[in-house]
């Protein structure tokens, strides 16, 4: 009996290795999900995120106040007593940065009780998406083994242990870089939306690293659409 379940096994994981070769969205989910799983298993390890700098004090304003159903707060009558880094006292009071990230963590509130669910699954996602944004360029099997590099690079680090909200705008950019690649093979609307999607993004999150980012490409497009 064992060397035919032994034989069984090797062949549903020959298929599975088969079927994640085969399809870019199965294993940048495959990918995601592995991530998802380490860093869940790492909170025996290391505890969730702690707010600390001011930053992150910042992103968690945003979110309490898109919860809220505002895009910003009414100012304090005591304002100049309160003031802080990274926040905006007078004429209103909310955070400096752009919305992305207060949104993304204010989803995470609204769904899971827990802004840091937020963090930890769009760091997932991004893992997924380099996969995603790879697999046009690179063999199949790079594309996953970049993606679970990404898992075990990130999984611990500044990247899922804090609210600084890096993993958004890189999640823009993966988005940008994969559907340039599927674009330059066909036009469809398909990586046409994931396109104007990874623009949006790094307008909400990096503004000014995104115009360093999207002109290259869109120039880039331009040429390659129109000459």
């Amino acid at each position: 009996m064992e060397p035919r379940r032994s034989i069984g096994v090797a062949v549903w994981l020959n298929r599975g290795v088969t079927l994640l070769n085969r399809h870019a969205v199965m294993a940048s989910v495959f990918v995601g999900l592995i991530a998802l799983s380490l860093r869940l298993l790492l909170l025996l390890v290391i505890p969730p995120p702690q707010p600390s700098l001011h930053d992150e004090f910042s992103y968690l304003l945003a979110a309490q106040t898109f919860i809220h159903g505002r895009l910003t707060n009414a100012i304090h009558p005591m304002w100049i007593h309160f003031e802080t880094f990274h926040e905006l006292s007078h004429p209103t009071y909310a955070s400096k940065y752009p919305p992305g990230n207060g949104l993304m963590l204010a989803f995470g509130q609204l769904v899971f009780q827990q802004p840091r669910a937020a963090v930890f699954i769009s760091m997932a996602v991004l893992c997924g998406m380099v996969t995603w944004a790879l697999w046009c360029w690179l063999p199949a099997r790079w594309a996953i083994a970049a993606g679970l590099l990404v898992a075990l690079r990130l999984t611990g680090s500044y990247w899922t242990e804090s609210y600084m909200g890096g993993t958004l705008a890189a999640i823009g950019g993966a988005l940008l870089v994969g559907a340039l690649a599927r674009l330059m093979r066909r036009p469809a609307p398909a990586p046409a939306l994931a396109f104007g999607a990874g623009l949006a993004i790094l307008a909400n999150t990096r503004p000014y690293e995104a115009s360093f980012s999207a002109f290259p490409v869109l120039s880039f497009c331009s040429y390659v659409w129109f000459c």
